[in-house]
Parts: C-alpha cells; structure tokens; sequence
C-alpha cells in the first residue's frame, strides 16, 4: 500500500507564546490549558499518551485516561496485569502526551511511574459506574481471549453473581502516579515556527529551569 501524504499540510496561526506568558512553574500552566482546553469543549481533554519500555527498551503506547492531578502528580489507574503495568514495573521512566488538536497546543511530560497508595485506588474503584467496574474484575487485560462472547459470558456471569452486593477493587487493580521531571509546551504558529517552552526539573536548585527550544 502506498499513501503520498505531503501535500496534506495546514498552516497555523495562533497567538504568540512567550516565556513570561508560560511563567515559572509547569504545573500552573497545565492547569491554565487544560482549563482553556475545556472551555473549548474538547471531547476528553484528559486522553492522553502513555509511552512505556519494557527492560530490554522496547517501546509502546497507548491511550489513557489522566484522574488526578495532586500533591504534583498526574494519576491513572489500570490492571496491574496489563503490558503498560508490566513495563512500568520493569521501568518507571514513562511519558505522557497531551495533544489538543483544535487549539493546536500540546504537552509533552516525562517522569518516573510508581504505584499510588492502595486506598487511592479503592476511593476511585468504589466511585465508577458499577459496570465499569465489573469490567474490570472480569478483564485480563493484555491476554488473549477466545472471542467476544466469551467476555460478555463472563461478565454476565460475574453481575449475576455480584447482584445487589458490593463489588471489591481487584487486587490487580489499581492507580500509578508520574512525577514529572521534564515539561514541553509546545504552541502551533505560522510558517511552522511553532513555541516550544521547555521545562526541566533542578534538583540542586529545588525549582524549574525553563528554556525556548527551536521547533
């Protein structure tokens, strides 16, 4: 299969991005573009990236849905099971990608992955739509089932079962935590000379570097 994709291209023209305007701490301007995000009304602002590697540095990704942001952590929650969960755990060193398409804004975030406290991950098992839930009791994420039908029996199995009852958080079932070390706004602009405001954790320092990189 062959695709010729160079002509399809769109010129982007969008106020100007300057390092006053992005401040001094990357976590006060996620706030404020997720918030314009929102105003928006973009369909799921919070999807974004997750790229993990496993141990030998083979790299994926996926979609997934950002909770929380708190005490300057961003938190998602899955199966402890699943392929991401398993490469997390080979190798904390994840990033996220937030791309808003229809304001033509994105956020990259790097960081280290651990696992949230387990009563974080019961408060939010215990606030999902109760067949969200059986979903996730019943799903071996990642492995192969025999077929569609064999997921709807089972999950019918389990919420015949579960009738009436209180449905427990899995134990293979859970929250992680990305503390970020690096932030990139990126801003899409005219003639490609897009703002790329990039943010780097000083340790020594105990604050944020922030720098302009070339687009």
């Amino acid at each position: 299969m062959n695709m010729d994709l160079r002509n399809l291209r769109e010129d982007l023209k969008f106020k100007e991005f300057t390092e006053e305007m992005a401040g001094d701490d990357p976590f006060d301007l996620f706030q404020e573009w997720y918030q314009e995000a929102l105003k928006a009304q973009l369909v799921q602002p919070n999807y974004l990236t997750l790229s993990t590697a496993n141990k030998k540095g083979h790299p994926s990704s996926r979609i997934v849905l950002l909770k929380e942001v708190e005490e300057k952590k961003f938190i998602f929650f899955t199966n402890y099971n699943s392929q991401k969960a398993q490469e997390i755990i080979e190798n904390p060193f994840v990033s996220l990608n937030f791309y808003w398409v229809a304001i033509n804004r994105q956020v990259s975030i790097r960081g280290v992955c651990q696992k949230t406290m387990r009563s974080k991950s019961e408060d939010y098992f215990a606030s999902r739509p109760r067949d969200s839930q059986i979903a996730a009791v019943i799903s071996k994420q990642s492995e192969i089932t025999p077929s569609r039908d064999n997921m709807e029996a089972e999950f019918s199995r389990y919420k015949n079962e579960y009738e009436g009852k209180e449905i427990p958080c899995p134990e293979y079932w859970g929250g992680f935590e990305v503390t970020p070390s690096e932030f990139e706004f990126w801003q899409g602009r005219e003639s490609r000379l897009h703002d790329r405001i990039f943010f780097e954790w000083n340790k020594s320092k105990n604050s944020w570097n922030r720098t302009r990189k070339y687009p």
